[in-house]
């Protein structure tokens, strides 16, 4: 079992592969994945995660598992896309330039499992999702 803590999280600052990994195991995860394997929604999904990472990684000196929710929540559609569009991160804004083509209803829904995906991970425990600095496991 892997987990995504702070520490890597800081690993995707400049290390699109780093992202492209971690995102990966959050929309891989066999208990999350739909049995239908979709690969249009997952590696869409995929990618809207690695570039939220990649941009995160940029802007806050401490991310934590909290701050891509909270990225993904406080803001309008248009928001995000205009600050991952403009973020510091050149591969964040590369990875996210491959999602803008789409219509704006489908990029909501990418989000939307995107964010369920990241937030109700089937490794939370209680102890986890009530702490600040919470963890979350993952598997290999």
């Amino acid at each position: 079992m892997t987990v995504l803590s702070e520490v890597e999280l800081m690993r995707c600052r400049q290390n699109a592969a780093v992202a492209v990994e971690l995102a990966a195991k959050v929309i891989y995860d066999r208990r999350t994945m739909p049995a239908d394997k979709d690969v249009f929604w997952s590696c869409a999904e995929q990618i809207a995660l690695t570039a939220i990472l990649l941009h995160v990684a940029e802007i806050t000196d401490s991310p934590t598992p909290t701050t891509i929710t909270d990225l993904i929540a406080a803001r309008t559609l248009a928001a995000l896309d205009d600050e991952i569009s403009n973020s510091p991160s050149r591969d964040a804004r590369a990875f996210w330039l491959k999602l803008r083509t789409m219509q704006s209803r489908l990029l909501a829904t990418v989000l939307g499992g995107v964010t369920l995906k990241w937030t109700f991970n089937p490794h939370h425990n209680e102890e986890t999702l009530n702490d600040g600095h919470s963890q979350i496991p993952l598997t290999d």
